[in-house]
Formats: C-alpha cells, sequence, structure tokens
C-alpha cells in the first residue's frame, strides 16, 4: 500500500480588505493513509471536507477497494468543517468498503463535525468512535 498525501490550499482574498494584494491561505483539505497493525488502513482527513474539492478522497478509498482493504477507520480528528457533499462522499466511501465486503469505522469526530453528523443521523448508520484506538478495536474483534 501506498502512502499518500495531499494537502491543497488555496488563497482567497480578505472579504473587508481595502488593499487587492492582500490574501487568506486556507487549508482546504489533506489527506493521509497507512497501515497499522497487519490489515487496518487509517485514512486521516484533516482541514475542511468541501463541494468542490480535487476528487483525492474518492481516488484513495477507489485504491482501497481495489487493494481489497478489509478493515478501514476513517480519522476525522483534525477535520474542523464538512458540507453535505463531504458528507455524501464519506457515505458513499463506507458503502464503497461494505459492498467490497470491507467494514470500517469513523473515529475522532469533534465538536462542528461531530454535530453535522448527528443532526444529519448519520451516526445512527455509520459506526463512529470516540478515539482512533477504539476504532481500531472495534475492528480487530
Amino acid at each position: 500500500m501506498k502512502i499518500c498525501s495531499s494537502p491543497r490550499v488555496k488563497a482567497i482574498r480578505y472579504r473587508n480588505s481595502r488593499e487587492p494584494g492582500i490574501l487568506k491561505y486556507t487549508m482546504s483539505l489533506s489527506l493521509s493513509t497507512y497501515v497499522i497493525e497487519p490489515d487496518i488502513t487509517v485514512v486521516t482527513l484533516a482541514g475542511k471536507m468541501t463541494l468542490g474539492r480535487d476528487g483525492s478522497f474518492e481516488a484513495i478509498v477507489s485504491t482501497l477497494v481495489a487493494e481489497r482493504a478489509r478493515k478501514v477507520v476513517f480519522d476525522l480528528s483534525e477535520l474542523g468543517y464538512i458540507d453535505s457533499a463531504g458528507i455524501g462522499q464519506l457515505i458513499h466511501s463506507v458503502t464503497s468498503l461494505h459492498k467490497a465486503g470491507g467494514s470500517c469505522r469513523v473515529a475522532g469526530t469533534k465538536g462542528l463535525v461531530r454535530s453535522v453528523f448527528h443532526i444529519t443521523r448519520v451516526d445512527t448508520v455509520i459506526a463512529f468512535t470516540d478515539t482512533l484506538a477504539e476504532a481500531c478495536a472495534s475492528l480487530s474483534a
């Protein structure tokens, strides 16, 4: 399995700035994958998961499905924001893994991200854990 990292930074203008050259840089989404234990793959998402990204999340999940990864943890502990498109992509990814015979957990959600999953009731459909260690333990059992 390849270790993949995909930081994506974009520049936006300060809304209240009178100087045209002032830019603010924001991290859109950063992804990395690694394997722990012999058979658990962790996909870490950091930053913001929103509409209009470059498709790297879907590419990573497609690769995992093609490589027959059976136990996957999506670590969202560093994810600060997710919109409806991001939720849809996460649900699609979980569904793809389950159809391929795998199982997965979502770990580390907090703050606004946790609230969004609770309000949309996604947390009743996908298995969520508080920490990465709990997610790995539940997949190992």
